[in-house]
């Protein structure tokens, strides 16, 4: 039987992949790199992303954690504009039919229901490159994006390589759908319009009176015939604007990604937690793991409810602050302990190996 028209042309749609030329690559089984995918983790991997796409002009990276609820006819229009009952609602529901699937099933009785909240959650970063490059090189558009398991950080430097960290995004999204919206850093003044495409992540699946086996990966897009088979396409300039005012995503001028979570859930609970505990888990979990970056003023990280705006401050989490006394007095002149809380300070000779071309290297301390 023919497969489903995956709507190619110059309309916004969802497309899937049945294989071919132009499908996305696969570098490996994330489920063999599982990892404790719990709040404290989510906020890690998604400041680490961004904080290893900051750019190099000395101002901090900015990290906003945005929370959104949504219900009745906001609900509805952001559902008209996700393509919700065009281009997922009936994918999910094959899904669903599916024993690998039945985690949708309360998702779906959800979003038919008006009263129901849709909580949405944004991870925005400022001062960082934005998604650049394009669908058919490798690029970090295309990292995050197109492949799976695949990495393209700003330097060797950058934490992560395999491409894990960003898996977390769709991991707490009970719809498996994560929507980008993004302004580049390298694009010229007159032309830094806003970029979006959102990218869903199912099992693979077959749609009723249609023999053709769909890859789990779609994508809302233009989608674009070419030489190598049909190619999503970004949404830009006026119509990503649009899109992204519609779909509560708009972003400041500056450079930098947005990244929408549909349907935020914590995978590791059973229930959904209040919106202000999380706030608090979030700055928590921020300042445990960035407080160098923040307290060096590299990064700043802030949480918004709709009911408070909480600054990630390290002198709010007291398990850090003995860190943070040791890491003031790391230049101390002491070198012995003597008194609990004492900070002592030693240069040990290093001798350092030749570099992997033969090079030489200056022995130091």
């Amino acid at each position: 039987m023919t497969p489903r028209p995956n709507n190619v042309g110059g309309d916004v749609g969802w497309h899937f992949f049945s294989g071919g030329p132009g499908a996305p690559r696969y570098g490996d089984d994330p489920t063999k790199h599982a990892v404790d995918h719990d709040s404290e983790a989510f906020v890690r991997e998604a400041l680490q992303n961004a904080n290893d796409q900051g750019l190099d002009n000395g101002d901090p990276v900015q990290v906003t954690f945005r929370f959104v609820t949504l219900t009745g006819e906001e609900k509805e229009r952001f559902l008209g504009s996700l393509k919700w009952v065009d281009g997922l609602q009936e994918r999910l529901s094959a899904v669903s039919a599916a024993d690998r699937g039945r985690r949708y099933e309360d998702l779906l009785r959800r979003m038919d229901d008006a009263d129901a909240e849709l909580r949405l959650l944004i991870v925005e970063d400022r001062n960082t490159t934005g998604l650049t490059g394009r669908w058919g090189e490798d690029s970090n558009y295309a990292a995050l994006v197109r492949d799976e398991l695949y990495s393209s950080k700003q330097d060797e430097t950058a934490g992560g390589s395999y491409g894990l960290g960003k898996s977390v995004l769709w991991t707490f999204s009970g719809a498996s759908t994560v929507v980008f919206n993004s302004r580049l850093a390298d694009a010229d003044e007159s032309s830094k319009t806003q970029r979006l495409v959102a990218r869903s992540k199912f099992p693979t699946h077959e749609l009723p009176d249609d023999d053709t086996t769909y890859q789990g990966a779609g994508w809302l897009c233009v989608p674009k015939e070419t030489e190598e088979g049909v190619q999503p396409e970004s949404l830009w300039g006026e119509q990503a604007e649009q899109f992204a005012e519609n779909l509560h995503l708009q972003r400041p001028e500056t450079s930098g990604t947005s990244a929408m979570v549909v349907e935020f859930q914590d995978p590791t609970r059973d229930g959904r937690p209040d919106i202000e505990d999380l706030a608090d888990e979030f700055v928590e979990a921020s300042v445990k793991y960035f407080w160098p970056a923040i307290h060096r003023g590299d990064l700043k990280v802030t949480v918004e409810t709709p009911e408070e705006i909480h600054e990630a401050e390290i002198e709010d989490v007291p398990s850090i602050r003995p860190f943070l006394e040791c890491y003031k007095a790391r230049y101390t002149d002491s070198e012995l302990l003597e008194d609990p809380g004492d900070v002592a300070g030693l240069d040990i000779p290093l001798n350092i190996p030749p570099r992997a071309d033969g090079t030489e290297v200056p022995d130091g301390s």
